[in-house]
């Protein structure tokens, strides 16, 4: 299952909703609860440490048939396929993380070290994104992460948020989104679940919902 784009996906969840006794579904699909840790080799920035926890009805349907030996435990070899297929779709979405230091952009290279862990209500995806060349930090760096089509909606969790690893004389501090206008949140609620591309007078106000990381080191 390609977690983000598959038809059958949204397909599925649609169903889900409309026969159960939740809001029908809208913009957002997935939430995610955010943990980010920036790690460095000394002086240089290596890459990006991502722990995503995802929302209970997402996680519910992702699991569907992969309890293999049905004990009622999903462990984390029965679920490393799917974190595999995850991680490699998350490629098309540049891995929902952006970066750069200074005016200068930064890529990043595929995933690794990745797994899932699901604690019974709750799926958590951990993965590494290293950069593509590591980068020797000497102005500010900044790592956002969010979904500019807010078909997932991310958010930074409440304990350890982000955080810096590897370099002491390094500090991280974040920048949370401001909640959107009632308005446009009512527009997003009335979005078919198939549109994976928003109007342009919406854009702009998805594209806001970046929840950014401020590396300064000393």
């Amino acid at each position: 299952m390609k977690w983000m784009t598959v038809p059958a996906f949204l397909f599925g969840l649609s169903l889900a909703q409309t026969m159960g006794s939740g809001p029908a579904l809208a913009h957002p699909h997935v939430w995610v609860s955010a943990q980010s840790t920036v790690l460095f080799d000394a002086a240089q920035m290596t890459r990006v440490r991502h722990v995503w926890t995802f929302d209970e009805v997402f996680s519910a349907f992702a699991i569907q048939g992969l309890d293999a030996n049905g004990d009622g435990i999903y462990s984390r070899e029965e679920l490393q396929e799917l974190a595999q297929v995850n991680v490699t779709s998350l490629e098309e979405f540049d891995f929902f993380t952006f970066a750069h230091h200074g005016d200068t952009e930064l890529t990043f290279s595929e995933p690794v070290n990745y797994w899932l862990v699901y604690d019974g209500g709750q799926l958590t995806l951990h993965f590494d994104l290293p950069l593509a060349a590591p980068v020797r930090v000497s102005e500010e760096l900044v790592v956002d992460v969010y979904d500019s089509t807010f078909f997932v909606d991310f958010g930074f969790a409440d304990q350890q948020p982000a955080l810096v690893q590897g370099n002491e004389s390094c500090a991280a501090k974040i920048v949370r989104p401001q909640d959107l206008p009632v308005d446009v949140l009512d527009r997003l609620s009335a979005l078919p679940p198939e549109i994976r591309d928003l109007p342009p007078e919406l854009q702009s106000f998805a594209e806001s919902l970046v929840n950014g990381i401020h590396i300064s080191c000393s």
